[in-house]
């Protein structure tokens, strides 16, 4: 009991310094830059109509026209409560068009990802979503970069939408404004520079539409066999499948020989082992440790040698900058990106880079048949290697 008598004394001491501190102590504890801008709805809505104009304007195979209705925002939420940006479903002609999401991070909206036929990445993530915001201490969904898209708990821990532990807001703040610094570093002023010198008024998207993506689920009820005889299911094969997706886009356009009767079963599984994805074929013991980004260029070099369709151009590239990138898109080749931190933080994921417009990036995530555009400034790029034919 005196020990009781003595902490709720100390707490009551704490509590009146705190009180004499003034606001201004609380605000050092809880800065947050974005709180100084204009981020209300009318201001987002004026910048996404600009947007959605400059996008129709550039892009071919966009659905948007001047007539696009914005559908009820999603207000997303940094790690201090205050708004950091908005999600837009798009309607054209009554039907629905994709989404935009913008985000302020450095003091002004910019474009965070956008697509024109798929959903936003939260809805992909989970399925229980609206349920989670339901079951949330305030209804609000947070937006910590790449998709890490959180909801807080009534225990006031922040829950990923697609994960079951819970984040001290400590962490979750940690994590944020690690984030926004790395965005400010990427758009340096020697990115800027060469942002508006290089990039910021092209574009070169390749014809898609009549290609049809395949995604990591269409593989994953695969089996695959070790050196000892034992099966192991397919799984942690994100690498082995943007693969998949590189092979048979060559192959769509007639540039690739490779056979069209080579099934993407087939494409894939060839593609897994040559990878050695989960150390397939060099180890005996059960792992889903997913694919070396070494092996990335060897596997694919090794599935074309056997498949007699080999590249005119392939290599990988470790210093990534985003004028490298779009070189190599304009000589007609594909990008197999290995990301850090996506779709969340640590977590290593594998996407095939089709286009640009601007500085966002048209990628396949493989999760789904949609094509999304990302910033370049908010991913991650570890590595890509590139391809052509």
């Amino acid at each position: 009991m005196k020990l009781l008598k003595q902490l709720i004394g100390l707490i009551c001491s704490v509590a009146m310094v705190l009180s004499l501190c003034g606001g201004a102590y609380a605000s050092d504890q809880t800065s947050n830059e974005n709180h100084a801008y204009d981020t209300s709805q009318a201001s987002a809505e004026q910048f996404i109509k600009a947007e959605i104009n400059r996008i129709a304007a550039e892009e071919s195979e966009c659905l948007w026209t001047n007539e696009t209705v914005l559908g009820t925002p999603v207000v997303l939420y940094d790690a201090y409560d205050d708004c950091n940006g908005y999600v837009f479903k798009l309607y054209t002609d009554g039907s629905e068009t994709g989404y935009i999401q913008i985000n302020c991070f450095d003091g002004k909206f910019k474009v965070y990802c956008y697509s024109f036929t798929g959903i936003p990445a939260y809805e992909g993530l989970s399925n229980t979503c609206e349920k989670q915001l339901a079951d949330s201490k305030n209804g609000r969904l947070y937006f910590f970069g790449n998709m890490t898209y959180c909801v807080k708990a009534k225990d006031d821990t922040f829950r990923a939408i697609d994960a079951v532990e819970g984040i001290s807001i400590e962490t979750a703040r940690t994590y944020y404004d690690a984030l926004r610094n790395a965005i400010k570093e990427k758009v340096s002023e020697q990115d800027e520079e060469s942002c508006k010198n290089e990039c910021n008024d092209s574009y070169y998207v390749p014809q898609t539409r009549a290609f049809t993506l395949v995604t990591t689920n269409d593989f994953s009820n695969l089996y695959a066999t070790r050196p000892n005889g034992t099966q192991q299911r397919v799984t942690e094969h994100c690498s082995p499948t943007a693969a998949t997706n590189i092979m048979r886009y060559f192959r769509s356009t007639g540039a690739s020989p490779l056979s069209t009767s080579v099934s993407n079963t087939t494409i894939f599984m060839e593609m897994y082992y040559a990878m050695d994805t989960n150390a397939i074929r060099t180890s005996n013991i059960i792992q889903a440790t997913g694919t070396l980004r070494s092996n990335i260029k060897p596997g694919i070099s090794s599935f074309c040698a056997g498949r007699c369709c080999p590249p005119a151009t392939i290599g990988r590239v470790l210093s990534v900058t985003l004028s490298g990138i779009k070189n190599h898109i304009n000589n007609g080749e594909l990008l197999l990106m290995s990301l850090d931190d996506f779709p969340s933080q640590y977590a290593k994921h594998s996407v095939v880079l089709f286009g640009y417009s601007g500085s966002s990036l048209k990628i396949s995530t493989g999760w789904d048949t949609s094509y999304h555009y990302y910033s370049y400034a908010n991913l991650t790029i570890a590595q890509y290697v590139y391809v052509g034919y």
